[in-house]
């Protein structure tokens, strides 16, 4: 069973962030590297708890997985996959992200 992906409004302006970053160099690198980060977020459908379990948080429904220096930081719930952040992995984590989660 395939579960659906779900964007908080957290990760996605995390995203633009990147993105807009990224553009200062090369627009093109990062419409590109925004598609690896969906697509990774997108492998998740079918292997949801394929990413690992966040050292700092400790919990099995909370997951991270890793797209080059980014951490795509998630939530399975029932039949959704919930991103709630992308953080480069040298930022602390932010305290709301259980906060984040339902």
């Amino acid at each position: 069973m395939a579960f659906s992906i779900v964007w908080t409004d957290h990760a996605l302006s995390d995203l633009d962030q990147i993105a807009n970053y990224i553009s200062r160099g090369s627009s093109a690198y990062a419409s590109g590297f925004v598609r690896q980060i969906m697509d990774r977020a997108d492998s998740l459908e079918l292997f949801p708890m394929a990413g690992a379990i966040m050292p700092e948080i400790g919990r099995d429904d909370i997951r991270e997985t890793f797209v080059k220096k980014y951490r795509l930081i998630y939530q399975v719930d029932q039949n959704e996959i919930r991103m709630l952040a992308v953080i480069h992995r040298a930022r602390e984590l932010p305290t709301t992200i259980v906060d984040r989660a339902s």
